[in-house]
């Protein structure tokens, strides 16, 4: 799950560059006559969409790949620390740095 969540994380980053080099292009089709504009521009549209979808699924990866990671570990470590906490002896217990209060 780690190596999915990353993989979400690294697409993620890559998202605002891809929209700065889209922007540009962008910019670029509106320099063109008016008549080439409106056939590039549905390009690039579908590619903004594109871009969102895609980064809607990467971010949906990288979150959920780690919650999911954090929760396996943080129930690992509960449970190592209370099974060790059961297996001290009972005076142990009695010591007042040992009480939950």
């Amino acid at each position: 799950l780690i190596i999915i969540g990353t993989v979400g994380a690294m697409i993620n980053g890559s998202i605002f560059p891809l929209f700065a080099v889209f922007f540009g292009e962008i910019l670029e089709v509106f320099s063109l006559p008016s008549e080439q504009v409106f056939g590039e521009i549905h390009l690039w549209a579908g590619l903004y969409i594109l871009l969102g979808v895609v980064s809607g699924v990467a971010i949906f990866c990288k979150q959920f790949c780690f919650s999911v990671s954090g929760e396996n570990l943080t129930f690992r470590l509960r449970s190592r620390s209370f099974r060790a906490m059961l297996r001290q002896n009972i005076g142990w217990f009695d010591d007042e740095r040992n009480s939950s209060g």
